[in-house]
Formats: C-alpha cells, structure tokens, sequence
C-alpha cells in the first residue's frame, strides 16, 4: 500500500511539472504570437500614418501652389495684350496681390523692346510689406533681372517653372520660391518675358514645425535639386539633403530616394535613423507640378517600446 501511495504521488508530481512546462510554453508561445502579431499590425497602422501625413502635407502644400500659379498665369495673360502701357501693368500686378494672400510678391519682366517696342528693361516688383505694398525695380542695375533663374529657365524651357528656393536680396528680401509663367508676342508665339509670383518659405517651416507622430517622429520638404528647404532643426535649411547622410545611407538607400523622385504615389521604406539609434520608417512623397517632395520619418523604436509594453501588460494579467 505504502509502495502504491508513493508512486501515486509520483504520477502526481511529475504529472504537475509537465502541466507547469506545458502551460509555461502556451503562455511563452501566446506572448511570441502576440508580439509579432501586434508588431505587425503596429507597422501598418504606422506606414498609413507615416504615408498618410505625407499625402495630407502635400496636399496642403499644393493647394497653396496651385493658388499662386493660377494667379501668376492669370496675370501674364493680361499683360500679353499689345495694348497694355507701363501703369496699367503695375496695376495689374497690385491688383493680383491684394486678391491673393498666398502671394508675397509679384512682377511681369519684359524681354527689352519686344513684346512693347518702345519699353526696354522694365520690371516693377511688388510686394507685401505688413499691411502695404512695397516696390522695387527689378531692373535696377544693382539687381539685373535678365540673369536670374525666374527670367532664364521659363525662356531655356519654353513653359513655366518653379525655381530653386533662394533668398531674394534686393527684391523681396527672404527665403522664397518663384514660379513664372512665359508671356509671348505675335504669331511666332516668341517669348516676350515672364509674369511671376514669389511664395515666401516661412509658412512651409511652420507647417513642418507642427508634424508630431508618436515622440520623435517628424516631417521635411525636399526641393527638386534636393535642397532641404523646411525641417524641424533649422540648421539643415538650404543644405543640400545628400549632404546630411552617412556614407551607409547614400549607399544603401540613396537609390531608393532618387526613384522616388519619379513615382507618384508615397515611397516607403525601412532606413537606419539620422536622429537616434535604431531604424526608422520613411514615407516620400512627391509634389508632382514642383518636383519637391515631402518627407516624414518615424522611429522604428517608438514602436517596438508600444509592443513591448502591451506585452509586458497582458503577461501581467495573465499571471
């Protein structure tokens, strides 16, 4: 009897053990499939949100872009007529300003004595200037329109263009954009000049200043040739994006970042971070009528400590 009690108990104990192994394994097991699971819903919902910001921030943006190149077209196609004088397009150009605020200057500039025989060099600039306009000649000698980006590259295109940001001394005197529109004279449809109308870059700044995704994550605006023109450190503003990367980025990703130039939909893609340790998610998505594109940049890390400590929590509930 007594041999009998004792290997019962036996059975009992190793019966227990096993039951403890066996439930430890289903909770460990449990806890890997919900890790992985919960990762990989985490990465969707980040890779929309990380695609979504960058196709909201694009739209905002190009709605403004749009505004102010519907404007600027406009403009050129009054100033095109053979009978408009100096004032009236001055005129003009005053009264396409106060109609659109996105506008922070504008001006027609005239290949001399062509689209009007007896008007040589002529380029009135106007501007806002707080709760006025200011004017500046363009055609001032300490200024030289004619061999400025906005004047050169719609006459060497042969259509209207966005230029490169620049500062703007001597006109508007700040960090802008311009786009400018060809104006032509008689049937040859021969360029005559440009109409045009600058955008300050302070507002795109605000607008990527006020992009928070998770702790760190953030957003910046890439100019056609590359130029960081908006980012949350203000150091990087006007430098060149290349020039910010490691040797490891520019090798291993840097193809990805120039075929996204060319896509129409969000690029997105896994990248070591500039900004801390770890990867991140990157979303690029272009402005298709300018070239620029937008960024947004999501530490992989914020998200792994998300699953961790959901883990963390049903293992304490499951305990």
């Amino acid at each position: 009897m007594a041999k009998n009690k004792q290997r019962f108990r036996s059975l009992a104990t190793r019966l227990s053990f096993n039951i403890v192994i066996l439930g430890t394994v289903v909770f460990i097991t449990v806890l890997g499939v919900n890790y992985f699971l919960s990762r990989s819903l985490l990465e969707d919902y980040v890779g929309e949100l990380a695609r979504t910001t960058a196709a909201s921030t694009v739209k905002e943006i190009e709605t403004v872009f749009s505004s102010v190149a519907t404007s600027a077209d406009s403009l050129a196609a009054v100033v095109s007529r053979a009978d408009i004088g100096e004032q009236q397009i001055q005129e003009s150009i005053r009264a396409f300003l106060k109609i659109n605020p996105d506008i922070f200057g504008m001006t027609v500039a005239l290949e001399p004595n062509l689209l009007h025989k007896d008007i040589g060099e002529f380029a009135p600039y106007f501007y806002r200037d707080g709760d006025r306009l200011g004017h500046a000649d363009l055609a001032a000698d300490d200024y030289r329109y004619l061999m400025w980006d906005w004047y050169n590259l719609p006459r060497s295109m042969n259509r209207a263009a966005w230029t490169e940001p620049y500062f703007d001394e001597g006109g508007g005197n700040a960090l802008m954009t311009t786009y400018a529109t060809p104006l032509r004279a008689g049937e040859e449809r021969r360029f005559a000049g440009v109409a045009t109308a600058d955008i300050s870059l302070g507002w795109l700044q605000q607008l990527i200043e006020n992009i928070h995704i998770l702790d760190s994550g953030f957003g910046l605006i890439v100019s056609k040739e590359d130029t960081i023109v908006a980012h949350p450190d203000s150091a990087r503003k006007m430098k060149k994006l290349k020039s910010t990367m490691d040797s490891d980025f520019i090798e291993n990703y840097w193809d990805i970042y120039l075929r996204s130039k060319q896509a129409h939909e969000a690029t997105y893609f896994n990248a070591p971070c500039r900004h801390k340790a770890g990867d991140c998610w990157i979303a690029i998505k272009p402005l298709l009528e300018t070239g620029w594109k937008a960024v947004i940049v999501i530490p992989e890390s914020e998200l792994v400590s998300d699953i961790i400590l959901m883990t963390g929590e049903i293992a304490l509930v499951a305990t």
